[in-house]
């Protein structure tokens, strides 16, 4: 098990950077519309790993015993998970109140 979590944790947070980036750049602007179902598949996949990550962690951290050895992982995981759900909220927030003004 402990090999597992040793080799599955940083694949998995390579993962999680990869889909928080494409979350990031379709916000930014590579969506047509907030109703492209493209926008919305790129949250809720965002969201899915957001949820996923912290308890795989934990596991990780029971089954290797050693923090200091996935310690590293959190630093990325935080990064892109203010930056992937701060600016989603942001851009859904900003669109909804646009949609709803009109």
């Amino acid at each position: 098990m402990k090999q597992f979590f040793t080799w599955f944790l940083p694949i998995f947070t390579y993962i999680y950077m990869i889909a928080a980036v494409l979350a990031i750049f379709n916000i930014v602007g590579f969506a047509d519309s907030p109703q492209d179902p493209y926008c919305y598949g790129l949250a809720v996949l965002h969201f899915l790993l957001s949820c996923c990550y912290l308890p795989v962690f934990l596991l990780g951290i029971i089954f290797v015993r050693s923090a200091a050895s996935l310690i590293w992982t959190l630093i990325p995981f935080f990064l892109f998970f203010a930056a992937g759900n701060g600016i989603s909220l942001m851009y859904n927030f900003t669109s909804w109140a646009n949609m709803i003004s009109r």
